[in-house]
């Protein structure tokens, strides 16, 4: 939840998003997503105005320093009357969204957004259909204004009065959906479960179903649309558009050259934000390039997923360890391409390095070796030597391809807390700070990786994991001990407490279990060590306070999940 203050509270600002309610209102941290994407450093706050109470509001901050302001649901047509000065176009459309601060005059960046992003997704030339007669749908008309045949369709004949005053095409019966080639809903059906009236039928050219609604009051619409072979679009899209074109609004004066960037630039980093990033279009490369900034990204590996920045940057990994909260002392794992890019940052590189290299990469082996001085302190935890893996998971190889650089990841939780293995498992603490969620598969090992100390005449096993000692033994014929007291430190994930869920643990015999229980059943160790976070993730959704879980067996095979089970009890 964003922080956000009464507007009699205000404290002193540049910007700021006002709304009722503003608690949870994505639009604030868009705007400071877009300021961070134009690389400022403005603080955009929330600020709660109730109807009728914005000319006041207005008023204090403009006392307070604040240049500019964006107005979202119920404060649009409020800030249209009292914006002293607009253009022609917004004075006949009545919708103003966006005030620059004393002078009041008055922007509507929702024209812009939806214009934007409509135009990303290559909607053709075919007759449109506007579903709603409201505020939205007059923005939408203007949008497609000269440049498309257009019908505008409502419940109530009484509602399209403005449009056939406007000249527009109209109607109030039911639409099927093959006479257009996109169709857009600005009605708020959606909030109560209703998909407004069209009878869907799959064309031979796929049209564009279009909602300015986002999240859950978009389904409705958009899954028929779906099931008719449409192509979707919902509107966080627009949103996140208005909200880039903001930034150009706001500085027409003297506006910062970094600011000057290409809209698709800075949505795309926003779309980073507050979505997966698939490996298409401008996301993609606005997370690279968050990256290579000094950003954090949260990363899918096949183990758990990871917080990455930029292994050789003390800047970009001390953004780590306050992301999580994470001990100075705790190293980190520096992921890299291959075995070639890990011995670049080793001061020492012994052949059974390259052995274990080469039998267990990509995979979930980690191998502490003395560093590089380029290596720094912060991604070491100050010790003299690295952690270093080539993570098996695709997203994570292209990623560290296109970033050209080696990347510390620890796993994607707050210090303690449980580790993520898909995305839905993410503290809301973590993805509001980072600036990029990468999609992928979830993770296939789903605990951490076997970390090891490699020396020329044995391996001294830091951390259990999916690799085990008589793999290790097997591969290299040196002898394998555990580490003990002290020597463990110099693992990552080394804290007594550690990968622990909200719940408390009781680790009991199969006799001994209570509701809810987790057991062993006939799961091998590894697909057990798979399911393990994601069960727990289940049942801290669901509020258990209490959970019972079947302690394995005192076997090697097992000794990475003992391990973690170990760490999860007070």
């Amino acid at each position: 939840m964003t922080e956000w203050f009464e507007w009699r509270d205000a404290p002193p600002g540049d910007y700021a998003v006002l709304g009722d309610p503003i608690a949870h209102s994505l639009s604030p941290r868009l705007h400071a997503w877009a300021a961070r994407a134009a690389g400022l450093e403005e603080i955009y706050r929330a600020i709660r105005v109730p109807k009728g109470e914005l000319a006041e509001a207005l008023e204090r901050l403009i006392s307070l320093g604040y240049r500019g302001v964006n107005c979202t649901v119920p404060l649009k047509e409020e800030a249209c009357s009292l914006a002293r000065g607009m253009s022609a176009e917004l004075a006949e459309l009545g919708a103003v969204n966006t005030l620059i601060l004393p002078s009041l005059f008055g922007y509507n960046t929702d024209l812009y957004g939806f214009s934007y992003d409509l135009y990303e997704q290559n909607p053709g030339t075919r007759p449109v259909l506007i579903l709603g007669s409201g505020g939205t749908a007059r923005i939408v008309a203007k949008s497609f204004h000269r440049s498309r045949p257009f019908t505008i369709w409502a419940r109530r004949d009484e509602s399209l009065e403005w449009a056939r005053a406007a000249g527009y095409q109209t109607t109030t019966e039911v639409q099927r959906s093959s006479d257009y080639g996109v169709i857009v809903n600005t009605t708020s059906a959606g909030h109560s479960g209703e998909a407004p009236p069209v009878i869907w039928i799959a064309a031979k050219r796929r049209g564009l179903a279009y909602d300015v609604n986002y999240g859950d009051a978009s389904i409705p619409f958009l899954s028929e649309a779906k099931q008719a072979d449409w192509r979707v679009r919902d509107g966080l899209g627009m949103l996140i558009m208005q909200a880039a074109h903001s930034r150009r609004v706001w500085f027409l004066d003297e506006p910062p050259l970094n600011v000057l960037q290409d809209v698709p630039t800075i949505s795309g980093s926003m779309f980073c934000a507050v979505r997966p990033v698939s490996d298409k279009k401008y996301a993609w490369r606005a997370a690279v390039k968050g990256l290579k900034r000094g950003e954090v990204v949260v990363l899918p590996t096949e183990t758990v997923l990871g917080l990455a920045a930029d292994a050789l940057s003390t800047e970009a990994v001390a953004k780590i360890f306050t992301i999580k909260g994470r001990p100075a002392t705790n190293p980190l794992i520096v992921h890299v391409q291959n075995a070639a890019q890990a011995q670049g940052l080793t001061s020492e590189w012994p052949e059974v390095a390259s052995v274990l290299a080469e039998k267990f990469w990509p995979g979930p082996l980690t191998l502490v070796l003395p560093k590089q001085p380029k290596v720094p302190d912060v991604t070491t935890g100050g010790l003299d030597t690295v952690a270093l893996r080539v993570p098996n998971h695709p997203v994570a190889l292209r990623f560290l391809a296109d970033c050209a650089r080696p990347l510390a990841a620890p796993s994607a939780n707050l210090s303690g807390e449980l580790s993520p293995t898909r995305i839905e498992h993410l503290n809301p603490v973590i993805r509001e700070q980072v600036w990029a969620v990468l999609d992928g598969e979830a993770s296939q090992i789903g605990i951490e990786s076997t970390v090891v100390r490699v020396y020329d005449d044995d391996l001294v096993i830091l951390r259990p994991g999916f690799i085990t000692a008589e793999q290790l033994r097997q591969a290299t014929g040196l002898p394998v001990r555990y580490a003990e007291g002290k020597e463990s430190e110099s693992s990552p994930g080394h804290l007594t407490r550690h990968y622990s869920p909200k719940a408390r643990v009781h680790l009991v015999a199969n006799g001994e279990l209570q509701t809810p229980s987790i057991t062993i059943g006939t799961h091998t160790p590894q697909l057990f060590a798979r399911q393990l976070y994601g069960w727990l993730h289940e049942y801290d959704n669901l509020g258990e306070s209490d959970v019972w879980i079947e302690m394995p067996p005192d076997t090697e095979d097992w000794r990475a999940v003992r391990d973690r089970l170990n760490r999860m009890v007070d």
